[in-house]
């Protein structure tokens, strides 16, 4: 005996939602790992002491001579 289409589209509806639910659980899993890597692996500015803060600091340094040109106008 033939199934009815009602039946055939409840199916694919149910099977539909069950693979979107193990989409979204995956998700959440990458999430978490992802939010665990962070936690562990960064730090905000403004927690770090004065020192830390100071070693993440550069300072670049210039030769500070300096050349003017001056124009001058040929009439």
């Amino acid at each position: 005996m033939e199934q009815s289409s009602s039946y055939n589209e409840k199916t694919v509806r149910h099977q539909f939602d069950q693979k979107c639910k193990l989409a979204l659980e995956g998700e959440v899993v990458d999430y978490d790992r992802h939010m665990d890597y962070r936690r562990k692996h960064e730090v905000l500015f403004s927690e770090l002491s004065e020192c830390q803060a100071g070693e993440l600091s550069v300072l670049d340094e210039y030769n500070e001579t300096s050349y003017f040109f001056k124009h001058v106008s040929m009439m």
